[in-house]
Parts: structure tokens; sequence; C-alpha cells
């Protein structure tokens, strides 16, 4: 049902060239229909953009997947000494948290440290993101 809604929405927007307001916590809704998104707190404002762009604008990390062949080491063990990192994973698959402006250090070191099979490197969610916003502030 949540399919057909949606659908009907867009076709009802590009048929009319109407604007539509939708209030919604559900981020796959916002993430499918809107390219413009306002953040409201206790009724003050505190985003009003594309949403393409709340990431890039807001989030200060990115988030690196990355498969490993055999180490010698722990995975985790091997990225300590990057306080502001945050692994999570296990065996060859691992997700790493990590400040935009550390991002090329970290990296370089990590393809140093391991045998990299894979890695991409992407922004946060929206769900972590609208996280972040509510948590922190902007």
């Amino acid at each position: 049902m949540q399919l057909k809604l949606r659908k009907f929405i867009k076709e009802y927007n590009k048929k009319h060239n109407t604007t539509i307001l939708i209030t919604s916590h559900y981020m796959a809704d916002i993430s499918s229909l809107c390219k413009r998104v306002i953040l409201i707190n206790n009724g003050k404002i505190l985003y009003d953009g594309e949403l393409s762009k709340l990431s890039e604008k807001i989030s200060h990390f990115k988030v690196i997947k990355v498969s490993v062949g055999n180490s010698n080491q722990s995975f985790k063990k091997i990225l300590s000494k990057f306080n502001s990192v945050n692994v999570t994973g296990e065996g060859s698959k691992y997700t790493i948290r990590v400040k935009k402006e550390e991002i090329i250090s970290i990296m370089t070191y990590l393809m140093n440290q391991v045998h990299v099979l894979d890695l991409t490197i992407e922004d946060p969610s929206i769900e972590a993101v609208i996280d972040q916003v509510y948590r922190e502030g902007l």
C-alpha cells in the first residue's frame, strides 16, 4: 500500500505541477518522494534545502565499507591508533565511521596495513544524518 501511495503522490505532483507537503518520520518516504526537506525542531528551522545536500552539509563523517583478506592482526586493533574511528563488523567485512578530514590519512594507513578486497566510501544514511541533527544540533 505504501508503494501505491508513493506512486500516486509522484504522479499527482508531475501531472499537476504542484507542491506537496509531507510530514513524516519515515525516511524511506522522504528519500523516495522529496527533493527538498525542511527540518524543524521546537518551531525552529534547522535546515531548508535539497535532500541530496543534507548529508554533505551537516554530517562530519563518512562511512567506509571494506572487505579484507587474511590479516595477521585484528582489524579493529589495526585502526585503534585513530581515536575518532568507529569500527563495526567481524571476519572479513567491516564498516568504519570516519571523520571527513581524516579519511585520506586513514585510507592510506589502511591500504598499507591490510589486504583490501573491496572498498566503498559513502555518505551516512539519511537516518544517521537526521539523528545527528537532533542529537547534536547543527
